[in-house]
């Protein structure tokens, strides 16, 4: 079997390392994803964790100013997967792949049943286009 290198595809961005402590919604920034037509996927994980549940969801700007919703048809992996004691209890992350002609993405995360919070880290792994060898 041939091993491959993905690095010259492949981009890690940080998505945010979000300190929530009270019930509200917290977007990261906007990610830029020009020239990474093979795709996007993102992952979220509680670096620390006291209480609270962490819905993500997932923004779409053609300017990076003007946001709308990602259709759910349109996410990939569980749209509805969240953040919360039992995802951190099992060292579960949070991760979603996402579909859009857009060019920036961003995530949001609607806490609730905060008292201390968390501190919710997320990586975006952007595919670059296919090269000829």
């Amino acid at each position: 079997m041939a091993v491959k290198e993905i690095q010259s595809t492949v981009k890690l961005v940080n998505a945010g390392y979000l300190a929530i402590t009270t019930d509200t919604t917290t977007t990261t920034t906007g990610i830029d994803t020009a020239s990474y037509d093979l795709g996007v996927s993102f992952a979220f994980r509680a670096v620390t964790y006291t209480d609270g549940t962490y819905v993500i969801s997932f923004e779409e700007s053609y300017d990076n100013s003007t946001w709308t919703a990602v259709p759910s048809a349109y996410i990939i992996g569980d749209a509805s997967s969240s953040i919360s004691a039992v995802s951190v209890a099992t060292d579960e992350d949070a991760t979603f792949g996402i579909i859009s002609a857009k060019r920036y993405l961003r995530a949001s995360i609607a806490s609730t049943a905060t008292t201390t919070g968390a501190a919710i880290s997320g990586t975006v792994a952007l595919a670059g286009e296919l090269k000829p060898v």
